[in-house]
């Protein structure tokens, strides 16, 4: 049975690089005498992932070595984080969320925005600052689809080219149309409507690209060398 571990905390602080791609595979007979190509491809599409690791001393070779073991070739799989850079994130407190999110320091103490001209409603109300929440859906997106309808400022504001996740399983904004969301791969599980998407902190779930894949090499018992690992995306659940 395949054991999925979290990455260590204390080897991410070593991250120097940590890069997501999605390998496609294509076919072409060649060129034909009209000196057209005809390429073919099917939905076969797959994340792999690079990580680069500085420089590793102390306690942390020791956390790689075991980490290693417990990852037992491509038997276990790993649960990597997405830094996900470039996109409305709660990462902190409220008040740090709404400033991102370009409310005034005057709506963000009293909790909600007046009308354009500054007035309120007759109770001295506004309108409600929206929620922090992580996006929920709209509506059920079955396997295989490229698009899905979410609510919620954080997803209303999803980028292109940034990321959300769902079990694990990890996809990229194409286009955002106020929450209507195109994006790549496709959908690897059908996500019911209601179900919330991680924007702040997606994860993906990976194994090793190959057995020997971790070798961090410990030179004269003192420290590792800068270590650079590759995964592939788990797909069985």
């Amino acid at each position: 049975m395949t054991v999925v571990l979290d990455f260590p905390i204390p080897l991410l602080g070593k991250r120097r690089n940590l890069n997501f791609y999605i390998v496609s595979t294509s076919g072409t007979l060649g060129r034909g005498m009209n000196g057209l190509q005809q390429t073919v491809m099917s939905e076969t599409r797959y994340w792999s992932a690079q990580l680069d690791l500085n420089t590793l001393v102390g306690n942390q070779i020791q956390e790689a070595d075991a980490f290693g073991d417990e990852l037992n070739g491509q038997a276990n799989a790993v649960r990597l984080p997405v830094f996900n850079k470039g996109t409305l994130t709660h990462h902190s407190t409220d008040q740090a969320f709404y400033a991102d999110a370009g409310y005034s320091a005057e709506d963000i103490a009293r909790g909600f925005t007046t009308f354009a001209d500054g007035t309120t409603f007759t109770d001295g109300s506004g309108f409600a600052l929206p929620s922090t929440d992580e996006p929920r859906t709209v509506s059920d997106a079955v396997i295989g689809a490229t698009s899905l309808t979410v609510e919620g400022l954080i997803g209303v504001r999803l980028r292109r080219g940034t990321y959300f996740s769902h079990n694990d399983f990890l996809y990229r904004v194409a286009r955002n149309n106020a929450g209507e969301i195109t994006f790549n791969p496709p959908l690897r599980a059908g996500i019911s409507a209601g179900s919330q998407i991680e924007v702040t902190a997606p994860t993906i779930q990976v194994t090793l690209a190959e057995d020997d894949g971790w070798r961090p090499f410990v030179e004269l018992a003192r420290f590792v060398q800068p270590l650079s690992v590759k995964f592939v995306e788990r797909f069985k659940r």
